[in-house]
């Protein structure tokens, strides 16, 4: 491991490999995903470098082409390899069980990435023009139980305004 990135740079670097993680990767509706993680890096406060970083990172580790060791091999602070793993469900995990293991994390990095996350999903990736089917559905309900449990938390703990304050 060389140097640890600061700053910029090291949402910089975060940019590269999300690009390369992702290229070639869309969603059913020929959406590139690179432009959903894109999205959620934008509600992060401007020069919260930590929080851009792990927002542009958080799905690399689900793409299956990158790993923690990767990231700390590029220079990242273990603190964001940390949040981007807690962030990085597992193929076969429950999602109610994946949510759990973000409240445990008691991480506001990583609560409030996941907020972003689910804010994104309920107001630009779940609502794009395809059919609501049973399953579409089941998934818009689950995001905005997640989106308001985690937003919750976060109020409580100061971390943001009110459950809203990302609009």
């Amino acid at each position: 491991m060389g140097k640890i990135l600061k700053g910029s740079e090291q949402v910089a670097r975060a940019f590269q490999i999300m690009a390369k993680a992702h290229k070639n990767s869309y969603f059913d509706d020929s959406t590139p995903k690179a432009v959903h993680v894109v999205r959620v890096s934008l509600l992060c406060p401007p020069y919260d470098w930590n929080c851009q970083a792990v927002a542009l990172l958080h799905d690399v580790i689900e793409s299956g082409n990158v790993t923690a060791k990767d990231l700390v091999e590029d220079g990242f602070d273990l603190d964001i390899v940390k949040a981007v793993v807690t962030l990085s469900k597992e193929e076969d995990e429950d999602y109610d069980d994946y949510i759990q293991s973000i409240v445990d994390s008691d991480d506001e990095l990583v609560i409030n990435t996941k907020i972003r996350d689910l804010y994104d999903k309920l107001t630009h990736v779940s609502t794009r023009n395809m059919p609501l089917d049973d399953d579409r559905l089941a998934d818009l309900v689950r995001y905005q139980a997640a989106w308001l449990r985690l937003s919750i938390i976060a109020e409580e703990k100061g971390w943001i305004e009110s459950p809203l304050s990302l609009e």
